[in-house]
């Protein structure tokens, strides 16, 4: 069965660990529970300040049809102010694999 393995990274500003933390806490049950997520988790680390999403969907057009959900509810006004570059930089950055590939 093919599958999309989704990363997305987020630069947080310094100073802000805390608020993305409780940020992605409170936010990423309703990724969870999105048509199409097959898993989600999370990582961090301390030397980027960086938390790193890795995500497993139905396919691509599941993923892209959550992104444009959080678009639409706001997500770009909560992010800005915490992530170094903002919400841009994490959409510059989104990788979308298909596969896996038999190699």
């Amino acid at each position: 069965m093919s599958s999309a393995t989704i990363i997305v990274t987020f630069k947080v500003i310094n100073g802000k660990e805390g608020l993305v933390k409780q940020l992605l806490e409170n936010t990423l049950n309703e990724t969870r529970g999105f048509d199409g997520c097959l898993s989600l988790e999370v990582f961090y680390e301390k030397k980027t300040n960086s938390y790193l999403a890795i995500e497993k969907w139905e396919s691509v057009s599941h993923y892209n049809r959550y992104l444009e959900w959080r678009i639409q509810t706001g997500i770009e006004k909560v992010l800005n102010p915490l992530l170094d570059g903002g919400w841009k930089n994490v959409l510059d950055n989104i990788k979308k694999f298909e596969g896996p590939e038999q190699v």
